[in-house]
């Protein structure tokens, strides 16, 4: 096990995802002495296994949450501006059927909402396809029913990478950064967190005491807070979004589909080339469902998409496999501080 550089730290993480590596290294930054700990490898969990857009939530505006849009699609200007090697700008394409619950005039509405509210951050303007234009951009679309298609600009991520530079980033500034350490134990002081952690090949034991702890395990959270009192509420429940590879179905364009009948979001994206065909292969994403949570990570699933509804392309194609990705939604106490009831006591459950 790597050393750490002390056994007190102003501020300990648990969870090597994306939320819990930005944070140490903005806390390194600012001065902090930081350790974070991951039980397995860095990005193992949702972080690897999102869909890898950044974008700003086009599905949001008909919410009315324009403030969250706004963040989120300037923000997304920002993430091009620091890792243009890990970010890069991708065009997707809405196609409106007749079947759908949105008429055109809404979809190009909102697509209108999308620039303005981007600005000066705007990848690029949408355009609107009739349903002849769209047959020669995108021809293997299905034709059926077809009123038109609109064109817009996000961003694709490649969600570890930036994970890991987060992490090296973190320790350069003076983080130490720990994977595959579990932390089994979680004690309440007066005025400091103690940390007792075990790494998990070695199963060399340690312990840290922290002036805070942050807990950044994602859909793991629920796990960790029992650490901390055994009476604590959820603050989250699991969702899932599972994801079909699958060979290349468009040359240029992501796609993000509405579901006639749940309403629910579907986007296709390009994901590289697949290790076992050589060939490009793209992910089809599906709207989050609520799922218990395994004990142990799966890379790989099997089995039927719950609430699955047919991808409209005209050409059939064969899947490469299925991968769930979990995700953390607010549970009971999410929108309340946590009280523990009288002395806390330690648990010894791992996590």
């Amino acid at each position: 096990m790597k050393p750490l550089k002390s056994s007190q730290v102003d501020l300990a993480i648990v969870g090597g995802g994306i939320n819990g590596a930005g944070l140490a290294l903005l806390a390194a930054k600012a001065g902090l002495s930081v350790a974070l700990f991951e039980k397995d490898d860095f990005a193992s969990g949702t972080s690897s296994k999102s869909t890898k857009l950044i974008h700003g939530g086009i599905r949001y505006l008909e919410q009315y949450r324009f403030s969250l849009v706004f963040e989120s699609l300037h923000e997304r200007q920002k993430l091009l501006k620091l890792a243009p090697h890990l970010i890069h700008p991708i065009s997707i394409l809405l196609p409106c059927y007749k079947t759908d619950r949105r008429p055109p005039w809404m979809l190009k509405i909102g697509l209108w909402l999308y620039d303005i509210l981007a600005g000066s951050s705007n990848i690029a303007r949408h355009r609107w396809y009739s349903a002849e234009e769209t047959k020669i951009i995108a021809p293997t679309l299905k034709t059926d029913g077809l009123k038109g298609c609109g064109l817009y600009y996000d961003a694709q991520v490649n969600d570890a990478r930036l994970v890991l530079e987060n992490i090296l980033a973190a320790e350069e500034a003076g983080a130490d950064c720990l994977n595959y350490c579990c932390v089994n134990q979680i004690d309440r002081e007066e005025g400091f967190v103690r940390v007792f952690f075990q790494e998990s090949r070695t199963k060399e034991n340690g312990v840290l005491q922290a002036k805070c702890l942050v807990n950044a395990a994602g859909p793991w959270a629920n796990q960790i807070t029992k650490l901390i009192s055994e009476n604590a509420l959820s603050l989250i429940r699991p969702t899932r979004g599972s994801h079909i590879v699958m060979p290349e179905v468009l040359s240029q364009h992501a796609v993000l589909i509405m579901t006639p009948k749940d309403n629910r979001i579907i986007f296709i994206v390009p994901c590289g080339v697949s290790v076992w065909s050589a060939q490009r292969t793209w992910t089809i994403r599906t709207t989050r469902t609520r799922w218990r949570l395994p004990r142990k990570r799966s890379n790989t699933s099997s089995g039927k998409l719950p609430g699955s509804s047919p991808v409209p392309f005209g050409t059939e194609t064969r899947s490469y496999r299925l991968f769930p990705g979990s995700v953390p939604w607010p549970g009971p106490a999410a929108s309340k501080p946590l009280h523990f009831h009288g002395k806390t006591r330690s648990s010894r459950k791992g996590t």
